[in-house]
This record gives C-alpha cells, sequence and structure tokens, in this order.
C-alpha cells in the first residue's frame, strides 16, 4: 500500500514543498520499520539515484527477513531554500537516531549510529503532485 500525501503536502506552494520533503523522509523510516522501497519510488522520479539507493536498500532488509525497530530519522526543520519557476529546493535538517535492526524473530543483528544531518532535495510538481528528483546528503 502506497502512503498518502497529507493534504498539507499536495498545492504547488512553497509551504507545501517543505512539507512534501518532510514527509519523504518520513517514509523512509517507514520504509525501514515495514521493509520494502515502493513508497519511495512512487514519490520520486525514475532519476532520483540516492531514492532508488534507499528503495533498494529497504528491499533488501525485505529480502533478509529485517527491519528497524523505531524511525531512523527526525527533521527537525524544512526550508525551501529556492522555490522559483525552474528550481524547486529544500534542506532538510535531521536527527539521525540510534536505531536497532532486528529479524524476523526479534533478535539484534545490528545498530544504527546517532548523529545529525541534512538532505538538499530537488523537487519537481508534475501532473498534479510533488516528485523527489534528486537527494544530496550532508552528515556532521
Amino acid at each position: 500500500m502506497l502512503a498518502k500525501i497529507p493534504k498539507a503536502a499536495r498545492p504547488e506552494t512553497r509551504r507545501s514543498a517543505e512539507a512534501f520533503a518532510s514527509f519523504y523522509v518520513d517514509q523512509i523510516n517507514v520504509a525501514f520499520r515495514r521493509p520494502g522501497g515502493e513508497s519511495l519510488l512512487a514519490l520520486s522520479s525514475s532519476d532520483c539515484e540516492a531514492c532508488r539507493t534507499y528503495a533498494n536498500t529497504a528491499d533488501d532488509f525485505r529480502r533478509r527477513g529485517q527491519r528497524q525497530t523505531a524511525d531512523l530519522l527526525e527533521v527537525t526543520s524544512a526550508t525551501a531554500a529556492k522555490y522559483n519557476d525552474d528550481t524547486r529546493q529544500v534542506n532538510v535538517f535531521f536527527e539521525q537516531r540510534s536505531v536497532e535492526v532486528v529479524d524476523g524473530k526479534g533478535s539484534l543483528v545490528s545498530r544504527t549510529s546517532k548523529g545529525k544531518g541534512a538532505f538538499i532535495m530537488d523537487l519537481r510538481f508534475s501532473k498534479g503532485h510533488w516528485q523527489t528528483i534528486q537527494i544530496k546528503t550532508f552528515s556532521g
């Protein structure tokens, strides 16, 4: 089942671009808690390499019977850095939590590391909805 885009993330406005970017990050969390990358692919363009990487990793979790036990990323802010006819770019800052990765029996496989990071997300509004077209990652 694909995620329902929140009402705040539907119109073609600056605030909606910010809401969509935050929603996309939440869908990364969902993809690793209930493994599968379908929603990420549905919310992104086919040429978004980072989007495919996140989706493929979530699919690999599913194939191995693994999942994360909680949300990995907590968005602390999302701000449209550029918003004009040519470019819609949102900076998303987040806290990365230390989260357990477990197998199908609930046994610990690994634990993610804690930290801070940011995504610079390029978005496009096409056919009545937002799409992620590129994600650049920064961590610190």
